[in-house]
């Protein structure tokens, strides 16, 4: 709160509202407020921690650059905001890189809120997904067994044909929980 307020006081391009979250359930349910503090920057970042002035002197900054607009979708997905993180992607199709960005170093909590997304996506154009499509394939060769099954899942419940050869070559996978889920990838893709 102190940070974001001195910096208002210096810019006076910037407004800040401090909101008691008990008498905005709106907002709790908007921005799925689980603990305070949290700082929201244009309705799309969302900070769930305290951060120094500095810090959010960057996020402002930095607003409508690349960098930013991935650590926007980060923020959107950890913190649960599924419905943020779907607007962001069809609402300006080339932020799919960043559900790349984030597949790809994802750990297996980030990759569930990934699903999730991912879940939206299909249900509304699952050809949103064509142009990562080749990134994905290529992550079926990770040393990560679970990164490779997780992203085996998704290339199936995409339904994409580019991935069908290379989902073959799972069948001499060294790990059998991925030589099954390559079975029925392949079963359900033909």
């Amino acid at each position: 709160v102190r940070a974001a307020n001195m910096l208002a006081l210096q810019c006076k391009s910037i407004d800040t509202s401090i909101v008691d979250i008990e008498q905005s359930p709106e907002n709790t349910k908007k921005y799925t407020i689980q603990s305070v503090p949290v700082t929201i920057i244009d309705n799309r970042h969302i900070i769930n921690k305290v951060v120094s002035e500095t810090t959010l002197a960057k996020y402002i900054l930095n607003r409508g650059t690349e960098e930013n607009e991935r650590i926007i979708f980060l923020s959107q997905i950890n913190t649960g905001n599924i419905g943020l993180a779907f607007n962001n992607i069809v609402n300006k199709i080339q932020n799919i890189k960043h559900f790349i960005y984030a597949w790809k170093t994802s750990t297996l909590s980030l990759r569930m809120g990934l699903f999730l997304l991912s879940e939206k996506i299909i249900d509304h154009d699952k050809e949103l997904f064509n142009t990562i499509v080749p990134d994905l394939i290529g992550i079926l060769s990770s040393s990560d067994a679970t990164l490779r099954g997780d992203t085996l899942d998704l290339l199936t419940q995409i339904g994409h044909r580019d991935a069908i050869e290379p989902i073959k070559k799972l069948l001499d996978d060294p790990n059998p929980d991925i030589v099954e889920l390559a079975k029925d990838a392949l079963e359900e893709l033909s």
